[in-house]
């Protein structure tokens, strides 16, 4: 049986609103507490969180690191968001039997600036 990871995380509706009474500050510790996560980005949707994080990490390294592999199937927000960072795509194909990254692609497509 296949496993897939979940979606969304459920939070009772109680602990969002006694957050929201308090600071942003306040939500944001009690979210990365429940989480039990160092850190939490909020965003209004999942491609904005992306792009976040893709300019936080290229602005983390960027002598070094300025591109990024995506597998070449996938939706139009994650190379869009991967653009809009300033990041080069590099593309890796999909095993078709199990969905995974082709291993050899994917060493193919990786580079030292991955």
């Amino acid at each position: 049986m296949a496993w897939y990871p979940p979606a969304e995380v459920k939070i009772p509706w109680p602990a969002i609103f006694d957050s929201l009474l308090s600071s942003s500050g306040d939500f944001n510790k009690y979210l990365c507490n429940y989480l039990q996560v160092k850190y939490c980005i909020f965003g209004n949707s999942g491609r904005a969180v992306l792009y976040l994080l893709l300019k936080a990490l290229k602005r983390k390294d960027k002598e070094r690191r300025d591109e990024v592999l995506i597998p070449g199937y996938t939706c139009y927000s994650v190379a869009a968001s991967a653009a809009k960072a300033g990041l080069k795509i590099r593309v890796y194909d999909i095993d078709p039997q199990t969905l995974s990254p082709d291993l050899d692609s994917l060493r193919r497509s990786a580079s030292s600036r991955t």
